[in-house]
């Protein structure tokens, strides 16, 4: 079943799949005018680009999570060699994603650009994770970020050689 939405397209498709033909007339458009009133529930494919986010926004928030994903989940995962070979997020790309926001021009209606930028890990361990085996794997990925930031408080500009 392809995804529709809101409940509400759910049990119009239900309605129709089950229905009687009049009922099945008007049920393509009766669900799509249900899945247009809640679109913010359907991305576009440039809404997956997480590049694109911190090039357009990043220069506005002043803390910004840290996790690996492998696109398909957002399953916070650490920054262990086995999750970056499969991940997506690679700290130069995020440096200098971050970099084009702040030399970009400023974006009517937001905020003005944060003076300061805080990087921090928004990992999750799994349930069953034991915490003997949690912060070996914490500071594997702080080694990681370490080679692009390898101390706290540097210029953007530093961390880009510029």
């Amino acid at each position: 079943m392809p995804y529709l939405g809101p409940d509400m397209a759910y049990v119009l498709f239900e309605g129709a799949r089950c229905g009687a033909p009049a009922v099945r007339a008007g049920a393509a458009e009766a669900i799509e005018a249900e899945m247009n009133r809640y679109a913010y529930l359907f991305a576009e494919e440039r809404d997956c680009d997480l590049y694109r986010w911190l090039e357009e926004l990043g220069g506005y928030a002043p803390i910004i999570h840290l996790q690996q994903t492998n696109g398909k989940s957002s399953s916070h995962l650490p920054f262990t060699e086995a999750d970056n070979q499969a991940g997506l997020v690679h700290p130069l790309k995020v440096l200098k994603a971050i970099a084009r926001s702040y030399g970009g021009e400023e974006v009517p209606g937001l905020p003005p650009r944060s003076p300061n930028l805080y990087l921090t890990f928004e990992i999750f361990p799994h349930t069953t994770d034991r915490p003997r085996d949690i912060l070996p794997v914490l500071a594997e990925s702080v080694r990681y970020w370490r080679q692009w930031v390898p101390e706290d408080g540097l210029a953007l500009s530093a961390l880009l050689g510029e």
